[in-house]
């Protein structure tokens, strides 16, 4: 599968846009580029692919009950080249999906809203109701018979920038 986009980190996309083989090549390449103001679309076209996406997520690593310690979803030491859906095309070859699902708005979010004087504010309640897949084929009991999923993400490990 050809990839439609390069997943990095945010510290990973840091370090690029000061490396002498990106700033080089950009600022030879497109004269009057601001090589000292990089965007991920301007990475993209020096790595020849449709998108670079910088992983920016953190979650709680602490265990439950323990002080807060904050740390990054991608880790710097990799990169992915994925292949992502572009449409509606369920047979699209793709990493995974997300399912969005609400009986009365299978498009998109519900969102109400209504007055509490009580409380003098407005509140609003959203439903979101999604699930995410990897994209893989079972059989009746469960077992992956083709893991499109990883036929569609080739990960690149021991990035140094």
């Amino acid at each position: 599968m050809l990839p439609s986009g390069l997943i990095i980190s945010y510290t990973t996309f840091l370090a690029l846009q000061v490396a002498d083989q990106i700033v080089d090549q950009l600022k030879y390449t497109f004269p009057g580029i601001d090589v000292t103001n990089l965007n991920a679309q301007q990475l993209a076209r020096v790595f020849g692919v449709p998108r670079v996406w910088v992983a920016g997520a953190v979650y709680d690593s602490a265990g439950k009950g323990q002080a807060a310690s904050i740390a990054d979803i991608w880790d710097d030491e990799y990169a992915a080249l994925v292949r992502v859906s572009n449409g509606q095309d369920l047979m699209e070859p793709c990493v995974g999906r997300t399912f969005l699902w609400t009986a009365d708005s299978p498009q998109s979010p519900i969102v109400e809203e209504y007055r509490d004087e009580e409380h003098r504010s407005d509140v609003y309640r959203v439903r979101h109701h999604v699930a995410e897949e990897f994209i893989a084929s079972k059989d009746d009991t469960g077992t992956v018979v083709s893991n499109v999923a990883a036929a569609c993400v080739y990960l690149l490990s021991n990035i140094d920038t």
